[in-house]
């Protein structure tokens, strides 16, 4: 099989998963399995060494599986896989073949997503391939835009970021193809309905504005349209009420009456910190945490987060309520360590580019936002999201030069690191 026909399948491989990441979990991960396994076989046909960024992200894995494996369940196990199979799915491969996959994935996905959404309204709902959901496809997809049931607009956001993830490392993009595609995002993200998944896109565009170099020449007129659209967005999606009930709602909620946004996270952070803080150190368990919620949440007479079986709703207090300080600490030291490789790489040929620094704390602002209002971990397309930014933060979004050979480009970042 020649190379190109081998990129040709890895691009496929990329597009399938990246697509299927909303609504089939099992498929999802079943493609970067083959992307791994395909990788593995790659990296010893051409001799290139275990990329560094393998044994910090796999340290991650080892640790978050490890916890879970031994609080008795299998899924949150199950969960964590995707990060011991990204590096040797992505390493093999060109930055090129690496975005020009994600970037089919990510608009084929938004498409069907974008097509389900139309049809849920005309009553309609299209299937998704999930031989356990198959109709699901409109309730994964319909969002509080368009009054319907399910408001997943964590979807939406999650395609937000790795659309985002491929725009920031596609340097042979031209820039009105990169400031398109990242105006048709924030307007994504707009339409899925969040109001913190709006703020953080326009928190993230405006460090990329006035880090990146291409942007400073108009940066401060697209600022004002970000803020613009950041001001419409809360005057759409907020009731216009008074703001000291909104303070009372968020900081004092009844749990019997909390339905809306902003109390039931309140109710739900509060059940959580008190659960937590039962056992800081070790956590209650990343199997039996939900258990928990349920019967705190029946004790404070919280009905409706009783009903639906509410997970936290913000990523930190997540990790901390299953593994406690301890845990926690050891998967954000692991993950740290992957970054600190890239970051030693990039010093060791004169630092990391003015373009690098841009994207990397533009896509983190994204990404620590919406951890604040949503458990990403609780879902894998959120491991696979945080995943996906600690791998490219590591090998420091490199663009391997036009005519490099995959062994090359290895050989020149093991000499490098």
């Amino acid at each position: 099989m020649s190379a190109q026909t081998t990129e040709r399948w890895a691009v496929c491989l990329l597009a399938v998963y990246g697509a299927l990441l909303p609504w089939w979990n099992t498929g999802a991960t079943m493609a970067l399995l083959l992307l791994a396994v395909g990788g593995v076989v790659r990296l010893r046909t051409l001799r290139m060494p275990v990329p560094r960024t393998f044994w910090p992200l796999g340290a991650a894995w080892a640790v978050a599986a490890g916890w879970a494996f031994f609080d008795g369940g299998w899924a949150p196990v199950l969960r964590w896989l995707p990060w011991l199979l990204l590096v040797p799915a992505l390493a093999p491969w060109s930055a090129h073949v690496r975005n020009r996959g994600l970037l089919l994935g990510v608009a084929g996905g938004f498409l069907y997503l974008a097509l389900a959404t139309v049809f849920h309204t005309a009553g309609v709902d299209l299937p998704t391939g999930n031989p356990v959901d198959p109709l699901s496809a409109g309730r994964v997809a319909t969002s509080r835009a368009f009054g319907g049931v399910g408001h997943q607009h964590i979807y939406w956001a999650l395609y937000a970021f790795l659309g985002g993830l491929a725009v920031a490392t596609s340097s042979p993009l031209p820039r009105w193809a990169k400031a398109s595609a990242l105006l048709a995002l924030l307007v994504l993200t707009g339409w899925g309905g969040s109001k913190m998944g709006i703020a953080a896109v326009v928190a993230g565009g405006w460090l990329w504005l006035g880090m990146h170099p291409a942007g400073r020449p108009w940066r401060w007129g697209l600022r004002l349209g970000l803020v613009a659209l950041g001001v419409a967005a809360v005057v759409l999606f907020v009731q216009p009420t008074d703001g000291r009930f909104q303070q009372e709602r968020l900081l004092h909620p009844k749990p019997e009456w909390a339905t809306g946004s902003f109390e039931t996270r309140s109710v739900q952070w509060q059940a959580a910190v008190r659960l937590w803080s039962d056992a800081p150190l070790w956590g209650r368990g990343a199997a039996s945490k939900q258990d928990l919620l349920q019967a705190e949440y029946h004790r404070l007479g919280y009905w409706f987060g009783e009903k639906r079986r509410l997970n936290v709703h913000n990523t930190y207090l997540e990790f901390l309520l299953a593994y406690g300080w301890m845990g926690a600490s050891a998967v954000l030291a692991a993950v740290l360590a992957a970054f600190w490789v890239g970051l030693r790489q990039k010093l060791a040929v004169g630092g990391p580019s003015p373009a690098h620094r841009a994207s990397t704390w533009a896509l983190a602002a994204v990404l620590l936002l919406v951890a604040l209002t949503e458990s990403l971990t609780e879902r894998v397309l959120g491991v696979h999201l945080i995943g996906w930014y600690a791998y490219l933060m590591a090998s420091g979004f490199e663009t391997p030069p036009a005519g490099d050979s995959p062994r090359q480009t290895a050989q020149t970042a093991s000499s490098v690191g």
